[in-house]
């Protein structure tokens, strides 16, 4: 009954009818088919991948041509979230359109697949450039940007965050593998489970902390609070989901293999000396000399996909086919089966963020510090890190904030998927803090939005298992008429159909606890 078609007949069934308006992108061939004449019906739309052997997310062996997965999503019921919080899109939180090629934001669409190719040019292991990963230098972003400067002390011990340097490249494949949440993992809303897990250990493990909701009121057995976190946290996720959902199914936006490639093949990437250039009968013979056979295409010095041995070998930085152009993630999953606009790893991340600093009382992880090792030779995509890279997060923004960038150094998403889904999930994350809350206090029993239109439907929340009953009556002293038929709520929300042509007739909801 919520939407989701889960049954064992329905199989997570979708009922939006919905079919990708492009045909496959054969990834073994690079088949040209799949551009020209009919492969692109729309340059701005999702086109399914087609691989000789596929996973999905949670590592699912996948049908060999991409099906975008539970488009029907933004359908299914919300918590705490409501037809009348829906646009005339039938959307949450609607972040707009993103930049069109051909259309409004044409060139930022063009930059997007630059910048794209800039961060994959970062992955190489043999360039000595560092970054560093410590809260003193990273982090504190203004909603969805990257451009943060960092926490100037810790305001746990009053003390700077001491400096951390490490590889780019390094940093960039942890990073983009950490957060991946790819097959064999959990999927973002398990990442964030288990960051949760950790972080009530912490308070635990903390003797100036207690398990104290937004850190008043009584402390609470580990129970009790792990039940009421997990129920907040859960509750934000879900909602993602289905507000992100019904956002990637509405614009089904385009994902980086296929623009970058596509641009390239039209020689409509923009030209950056050292990044992307057109072979030419000079840098055939030169730097270029191993694409000789294609002067005149478009060439890219980036990421060259998984090495022949990911165990030992690391692809680096070299020059191919921008036709060819591969997002840094295993070769047997690539980019995932929806459309990227907008993220869901950067709404995810939001939505649990906030959860997480409206629970615990603060944004800063337990001290002050999150940190997590990534040990020399960990990776799965190919051979690294170098040595040991240690992420560090001051805030759960911070840790979001990486999650959603995470996903451009992994090549499968652009900027416009990820700020816009960070700004989602802190209206997510929020809302559903709020409405969560209400269940704990008792006040959900105590405040039904009550909604009556012109047309006489009569709208309101409800409490599982609660009877409602809508009575009317000629004056406000009593309601002895029945207006419409009880009901018995298995969900969140309801409506009746009153009739509004009598004159002087009040109405009242009386609900009954079970």
């Amino acid at each position: 009954e919520d939407g989701a078609n889960e049954s064992t007949l329905a199989g997570y069934r979708d009922d939006t009818n919905y079919n990708p308006v492009n045909s496959p992108l054969i990834l073994e061939t690079n088949d040209t088919a799949s551009f020209f004449p009919n492969g692109w019906s729309d340059l701005n739309r999702w086109q399914p991948l087609a691989f000789s052997v596929a996973f999905t997310q949670n590592g699912q062996i996948a049908s060999k041509i991409q099906r975008f997965v539970s488009p029907h999503w933004g359908s299914v019921k919300a918590f705490g979230l409501f037809s009348s919080d829906r646009n005339s899109d039938g959307l949450y939180f609607d972040p707009g359109a993103p930049p069109k090629l051909g259309g409004s934001g044409d060139l930022d669409y063009k930059n997007n697949a630059v910048e794209v190719l800039e961060y994959s040019a970062l992955l190489d292991p043999s360039n000595s450039a560092t970054i560093n990963l410590s809260p003193s230098a990273r982090g504190n972003n203004p909603l969805g940007t990257n451009d943060g400067t960092g926490h100037p002390v810790n305001p746990e011990t009053g003390l700077p965050y001491p400096s951390n340097e490490v590889l780019h490249a390094d940093f960039g494949r942890c990073a983009a593998e950490f957060w991946a949440d790819g097959p064999e993992s959990e999927t973002p809303p398990g990442h964030w489970n288990v960051l949760a897990n950790e972080v009530t250990d912490m308070i635990i493990a903390n003797p100036s902390l207690a398990l104290k909701i937004a850190r008043k009121g009584p402390v609470l057995e580990t129970l009790e609070w792990e039940l009421k976190l997990y129920f907040a946290l859960n509750s934000a996720l879900h909602n993602t989901a289905v507000a992100i959902w019904g956002v990637k199914e509405h614009y089904d936006y385009v994902r980086p293999i296929s623009a970058i490639r596509y641009l390239a093949r039209i020689s409509k990437l923009p030209l950056i000396p050292g990044l992307i250039e057109k072979i030419t009968s000079s840098t055939a013979q030169t730097y270029h000399s191993h694409l000789a056979f294609y002067i005149g295409s478009i060439a890219v010095n980036c990421w060259p996909g998984e090495p022949d041995d990911p165990e030992t070998d690391a692809g680096g930085r070299e020059w191919i086919l921008g036709q060819d152009w591969l997002p840094y993630q295993r070769e047997f999953f690539v980019t995932p089966a929806f459309a990227g606009y907008v993220s869901g790893h950067s709404g995810f991340s939001r939505a649990a963020a906030e959860v997480m600093t409206l629970f615990t009382g603060s944004s800063f992880f337990p001290g002050g510090l999150f940190s997590h090792t990534i040990p020399a030779g960990y990776l799965k995509f190919e051979a690294g890190p170098t040595e040991d890279v240690t992420l560090q997060w001051a805030t759960y923004y911070d840790a979001a904030d990486e999650a959603g960038e995470s996903r451009i150094y992994g090549g499968i998403h652009v900027s416009p998927d990820d700020g816009p889904g960070r700004i989602m999930g802190q209206k997510i994350g929020q809302a559903a803090y709020k409405h969560a809350k209400k269940y704990w206090s008792g006040d959900i029993v105590n405040q039904p939005l009550i909604v009556l239109n012109n047309d006489g439907i009569f709208w309101f929340q409800t409490v599982p298992g609660y009877q409602y009953k809508v009575e009317s009556g000629t004056d406000l002293l009593s309601f002895p008429t029945t207006a419409a038929n009880s009901i018995l709520a298995t969900g969140h929300e309801a409506s009746v159909t009153l009739p509004l042509s009598e004159p002087n007739r009040f109405f009242r909801l009386k609900i009954t606890p079970p």
